[in-house]
């Protein structure tokens, strides 16, 4: 069970480790994005996805760590968070102790992390609507209001110009 432990904790310091690198590259995007830098929103990106594959391997193995301690302690995976783990390990007060600073530095990382990456978003869904607003806006100016697709019976382009030869009225006769 203490290998499994120092193998968890050093998993978890690793991952948190991950994460609080990825603060400065998501702020880095945010302002990407609002200078409308797209070589830096790559460069960035890419950086970032560096980091998410590690933090994806690291993930694996604390899932890994957590089965193989569920089986040690007899409980099933989903049950055995880190606050269960550390309310099973109460009286053990240094490993409960590591468990939970581990606990609270994770959490704070992710909620820096959430918050940027909210904040990534919504600037990207403004930025989308903005686009579409302007392609709008040019889909518009391409084709002018008032020369629409307007035929007549005949199938000639109706122009506004009156001609008396064409005649609009409805024939109820037939």
């Amino acid at each position: 069970m203490a290998s499994l432990m120092d193998e968890l904790t050093d998993t978890l310091d690793k991952e948190c480790e991950v994460y609080r690198a990825l603060i400065p590259i998501s702020e880095m995007k945010t302002k990407a994005l609002v200078d409308e830098d797209l070589d830096e929103l790559q460069k960035a990106t890419d950086q970032e996805r560096e980091y998410l594959d590690a933090a994806e391997n690291l993930e694996k193995k604390r899932k890994t760590c957590m089965k193989n301690m569920g089986l040690v302690l007899g409980k099933k995976e989903d049950e055995l968070t880190l606050k269960a783990l550390s309310d099973i390990l109460a009286g053990q007060s240094e490993q409960q102790k590591k468990i939970n600073e581990l606990h609270d530095r994770l959490k704070k990382v992710m909620d820096r992390l959430v918050s940027v990456n909210k904040r990534n978003q919504s600037l990207i869904e403004n930025n989308m609507e903005m686009v579409e607003y302007e392609l709008n806006i040019m889909k518009s100016s391409l084709t002018p209001q008032d020369a629409g697709n307007n035929y007549t019976r005949n199938a000639s382009r109706q122009t506004g110009v009156y001609d008396p030869g064409l005649s609009t009225t409805f024939d109820a006769r037939q």
